[in-house]
């Protein structure tokens, strides 16, 4: 039995970690859409739970939002170092303010660029010089 370390995620993996992101984003939007408040607590709610749910756990953990501790997938630099906070955070506003700008469009392109490289990195991947790996592959 081998341990891998730093293999690129897969699909199954990269869409494990972005679901609980996605979902309690649009579950946000969705309550502020039906529940309409204050503009100033909208907006409150969507950007609190954008940075609680894709960036509050980097803090701590360096390479790993909530979906990527579920998914066992964390983000690393090229050279398989830990990125800074402001490196995650563009990262992230990156994806998705071009996934809320696009109506969904940029995910489609995301996931064509991320199939068709042997690395498995997104634009937002190649943009912010990330990787999403495997935390450690067991290989037997």
């Amino acid at each position: 039995m081998r341990i891998y370390t730093h293999l690129p995620a897969q699909f199954n993996e990269r869409i494990e970690g972005f679901g609980p992101e996605f979902m309690a984003i649009f579950l946000s939007l969705l309550l502020i859409i039906f529940m309409p408040f204050i503009w100033w607590i909208e907006a409150l709610i969507v950007i609190g739970t954008f940075y609680l749910f894709t960036i509050g756990l980097v803090w701590l953990t360096k390479t790993q939002s909530i979906g990527k501790k579920m998914a066992k997938t964390e983000i690393l630099k090229l050279d398989n170092t830990p990125p800074g906070l402001v490196r995650v955070h563009a990262r992230e506003i990156m994806k998705w303010s071009l996934g809320f700008l696009t109506a969904g469009g940029y995910f489609v392109i995301a996931f064509i660029v991320f199939n068709t490289r042997m690395d498995r990195r997104s634009p937002h991947d190649l943009v912010c010089a990330t990787k999403v790996v495997l935390k450690d592959a067991l290989i037997t």
